[in-house]
């Protein structure tokens, strides 16, 4: 795992406890706090990531974007 993958892992467990991080086809790293939609940077090498609809969430957790 890349720092800055762990860094923007530990934030998001900071502001809610845990939870999914979406990164995007363009490599911007999201999650969903409170308050909505949070970015959370750009990944800058994404090659050891696994792209996919549900990868790192449960079907009844995941939020698409349409949704935002």
């Amino acid at each position: 795992m890349s720092p800055e993958i762990r860094d923007v892992a530990k934030y998001v467990h900071a502001q809610k406890g845990g939870g999914t991080i979406t990164i995007n086809s363009a490599n911007h790293m999201i999650t969903v706090l409170q308050d909505g939609a949070v970015y959370l940077g750009t990944l800058d090498e994404p090659d050891d990531i696994e792209y996919g609809e549900t990868t790192g969430g449960l079907l009844d957790d995941s939020v698409s974007f349409d949704d935002l």
